[in-house]
């Protein structure tokens, strides 16, 4: 079996096997950069809290990502970058990239990779949408490019798992948040 064949099918039994949280879909426009907007994944969620929460929500996250080895935020020219490596195996390898983010604080954050030995290209956008209910809709899109060939619809649904599981992991964090207060 070549290579490519068995990467296609760890990645089919990965996406067969994996217990995603059920999540309440929520319908809006998507106003995402780029080809994550076209081509990407666009995952949403309805968090019971504020959009300031839920920033600090999305900030926390980041840091307590299971798929993170690390993660570092610096500023290059006056312009925010996050470094991040990932550690989780998938057909994209043990993913390690630099990312340049431009954050509008309890708004959105864009993202757009600057550099990677594992994808040719990964940009996308956190979008923060109050509702008037007082709670947040957080949408994520996505687009990702692995060095490796691989059909769209693999690549999407790998995205897509993951997209899923962060924003369950904010909207955990920020319901609990908000309920403590």
């Amino acid at each position: 079996m070549s290579i490519k064949t068995r990467i296609i099918v760890a990645a089919a039994l990965v996406l067969s096997t994996v217990s995603v949280p059920v999540m309440q879909p929520v319908r809006a426009e998507h106003t995402a950069v780029g080809k994550a907007h076209k081509n990407g994944v666009h995952e949403e969620v309805l968090i019971k809290a504020p959009p300031k929460i839920v920033w600090r929500s999305m900030l926390e996250q980041r840091k307590i990502d299971p798929d993170s080895a690390y993660i570092k935020s610096a500023s290059e020219n006056g312009e925010p970058v996050v470094e991040q490596k990932f550690i989780f195996p998938s057909p994209f390898g043990n993913a390690e990239c630099i990312l340049h983010l431009n954050e509008t604080a309890a708004q959105r954050v864009d993202f757009k990779l600057i550099s990677s030995e594992d994808l040719k290209a990964m940009e996308g956008s956190w979008i923060l949408t109050p509702t008037e209910e007082g709670h947040t809709k957080l949408s994520l899109s996505t687009y990702v490019e692995p060095n490796i060939s691989l059909p769209r619809m693999i690549t999407n649904g790998i995205v897509s798992h993951r997209s899923k599981r962060n924003l369950s992991m904010v909207k955990k964090l920020a319901e609990s948040s908000a309920k403590s207060m």
